[in-house]
């Protein structure tokens, strides 16, 4: 618990402040962006579901490992998890594979823009939800916090 505590301390410090209750009332024109990763995945397939749905949603850019078709491989996710396929046919859901651990997270030049330039373009947010792990190993929350989630404190 101690470790856990230590790295949200580490890799929140540098966060804004809250917004005060008047910013809150400030209605925004857009809705928020999600970064997700782990889409494929059992509780990812989930949280994109519930993502997609959600009416304060603009956006959800679903981040998957390079692995063929990222789209097949969702509705498989889906379809196995008893989803409804046709939400992964909405203008929100935007699939993307890529690596975490390459610089950009292996996307290319364009996707990496246009993920980073949602909170300049009149959005409310841009939210990061790792909810993907490495494949058949544990690993200690230091290495998963250094290899997903460094960047985000630059």
């Amino acid at each position: 618990v101690d470790v856990l505590r230590n790295l949200v301390s580490k890799y929140t410090a540098n966060f804004p402040s809250r917004p005060s209750a008047a910013d809150l009332r400030e209605p925004t024109t857009r809705g928020d962006v999600v970064f997700v990763t782990g889409t494929t995945g059992g509780l990812g397939s989930d949280i994109l579901s519930i993502l997609i749905h959600d009416e304060s949603v603009e956006k959800v850019y679903a981040f998957n490992r390079p692995s063929g078709d990222v789209a097949a491989r969702q509705r498989t996710a889906f379809r196995d998890r008893a989803l409804n396929e046709a939400d992964l046919d909405s203008p929100k859901y935007v699939p993307l594979q890529g690596d975490l651990s390459q610089p950009d997270f292996g996307l290319t030049p364009e996707q990496y823009a246009e993920v980073c330039s949602a909170p300049k373009n009149g959005l409310s947010q841009l939210i990061f939800f790792f909810s993907g792990s490495r494949l058949g190993h544990a690993y200690p929350p230091q290495w998963l916090v250094h290899h997903s989630m460094d960047w985000l404190a630059q």
